[in-house]
């Protein structure tokens, strides 16, 4: 559907139409409510570290001039040291966040589903919950490595280069950001469904663009203060429906509605 940037705005759209389908019903707000009030004081206190902090490791790295022209730079690196503070913060945030509300936003997003579809697939018994549970516990410690590597790459290069170092770590850090927010969001949609990591990163890599818009959507709405708190359950609904949306579009609606009926079973 369109070339890549009309692909990133249709999946940054799923983020308003995740907000508009909780709107329309009310019974999922709980879903949201409950993780948002256990995430708002991890959240607070990541921030106010940051705000604390970043003068202090702006001048670890180049001490404050006295006065002229260098103090003017040197505000403006510190501004840019807040910025990368506030991108790795994000991700600690994430991390936090995820184990909070986890549980929550996959029930909100299997109810999405049976909203727009009629059902949605469920471990079968025991056997079945352990095996997801297990995939969970993989997956999530594959996904945290990576994120780790990849931003460890970054901080190292702002440490290594000064000024433009920091500048890249807070734009490779919110691509980053978006780009795991965007495998959070559908992730409760295909694990439900038992998908392999390899299997969930090819549906990644397919609609790219898609699912990068969504999650630069999220990871530019978790930056707005307070509003934030509610990007990720947000995040999960408008995963649910794009992985829907898709696959009703690719295989067709009425296969996909049995697909998912006789995955149920």
């Amino acid at each position: 559907m369109g070339g890549p940037l009309a692909r990133m705005v249709d999946g940054a759209g799923y983020l308003l139409r995740g907000a508009g389908l909780v709107a329309r019903n009310r019974g999922l707000l709980a879903f949201i409510a409950l993780p948002v009030a256990a995430t708002a004081l991890a959240f607070f206190a990541v921030a106010a570290m940051v705000f604390w902090w970043h003068a202090d490791l702006a001048e670890s790295v180049w001490a404050r001039p006295a006065s002229g022209a260098s103090q003017m730079l040197w505000y403006a690196w510190s501004v840019v040291v807040l910025l990368a503070g506030l991108a790795a913060a994000l991700l600690l945030f994430l991390a936090l966040q995820g184990i909070i509300a986890g549980p929550f936003n996959e029930v909100l997003s299997a109810r999405v589903e049976r909203l727009v579809t009629g059902s949605a697939p469920e471990p079968g018994g025991l056997r079945g919950f352990l095996a997801s549970l297990g995939l969970a516990l993989v997956h999530e410690s594959r996904k945290l490595l990576r994120r780790t590597l990849l931003m460890t790459v970054l901080l190292a290069a702002s440490l290594v280069l000064p000024v433009i170092g920091a500048a890249i770590l807070a734009a490779g850090g919110f691509y980053v950001t978006a780009r795991f927010v965007a495998f959070d969001a559908l992730d409760y949609t295909m694990a439900r469904r038992l998908w392999g990591y390899a299997r969930k990163r090819q549906y990644l890599r397919e609609h790219s663009a898609a699912t990068w818009g969504l999650g630069a959507a999220t990871a530019l709405l978790l930056l707005v203060p307070v509003v934030g708190l509610v990007a990720m359950p947000l995040a999960a609904v408008g995963g649910t429906l794009l992985f829907v949306d898709r696959s009703r579009r690719e295989s067709g609606a009425a296969q996909f509605d049995q697909a998912v009926r006789s995955e149920r079973g």
